[in-house]
């Protein structure tokens, strides 16, 4: 497990030659480097987040033995395609979600009722798994990639309908999950929304997703619990070890996964 830093500034020259001096190249201007935090280097560069005010984004990358060691994962994409329909205004959430207990100013409470929309079939290149643009807890996938690798596991697919002609697509489906699990001990912040009461927490970007409980024999599930910030909320989306091993025997691109720590089941 390595914790890297992804730091980001519009450079100047003066800054520019003191990371230079430390083996750190950025150009001029706006730039962002990489260091993990077992880089020698990195208590040189660690007081600077703050000293320079750097964007810092946190992700950590796990070892094949890691992963394929952890019973269950949490899966995060690694690319969005296009925007749910129609995107003017949000109109997709009614369009696609039971708003009656939705709360807009924090993101929470929204269940799917209808198919998503698109504009038309995704442009997949040589990926095979998205996920749309503010929706970050529904997965897309090819339907021959669904028949082949999810639908062993018991997971069902959902149709998606062009958007001017309500005509069902034929390159994608969504991954039907309906199972939920909990979170019982979450490391990172919660706040509490003024507006409807409900609480979420702040992604989890720091080493291992914690345990969950009450995946049971499904192969796929959302938590209960929500993560996001401001006017985002999204349920984690966790995998068993089976499904991971399967996606990644089939060299499935378009995300990424998390191990969970051990405990719960």
């Amino acid at each position: 497990m390595e914790v890297i830093h992804r730091l980001g500034l519009s450079w100047d020259k003066s800054k520019q030659a003191l990371l230079a001096g430390l083996g750190i190249e950025v150009v001029e201007g706006v730039d962002a480097f990489e260091i993990g935090e077992s880089d020698p280097r990195w208590p040189d560069v660690q007081p600077l987040i703050s000293a320079w005010k750097l964007l810092d984004i946190v992700t950590t990358r796990f070892s094949r033995e890691e992963l394929r060691g952890a019973s269950y994962l949490d899966m995060g994409p690694d690319w969005h395609h296009g925007y749910p329909q129609p995107d003017g205004a949000f109109g997709y959430l009614k369009e696609t979600y039971d708003v009656a207990e939705y709360c807009s100013a924090c993101g929470i409470g929204a269940k799917q009722s209808a198919p998503f929309r698109m504009k038309g079939e995704p442009k997949w290149g040589k990926r095979h798994i998205l996920q749309l643009n503010w929706v970050f807890d529904e997965y897309f996938v090819q339907p021959d990639v669904w028949k082949t690798v999810f639908e062993p596991f018991g997971v069902g697919s959902c149709p998606v309908k062009h958007h001017r002609t309500s005509k069902q697509l034929t390159t994608v489906v969504q991954l039907s999950i309906n199972t939920h699990v909990t979170v019982p001990s979450i490391p990172t912040p919660s706040e509490t929304c003024p507006a409807c009461g409900r609480a979420k927490h702040l992604h989890i970007t720091r080493g291992m997703f914690p345990p969950v409980e009450g995946m049971q024999q499904a192969h796929i599930a959302r938590t209960k619990e929500y993560f996001g910030s401001g006017a985002s909320a999204s349920n984690a989306i966790i995998v068993s070890g089976d499904l991971y091993q399967a996606i990644e025997e089939s060299k499935l691109k378009g995300v990424h996964f998390v191990p969970c720590r051990q405990g719960c089941s």
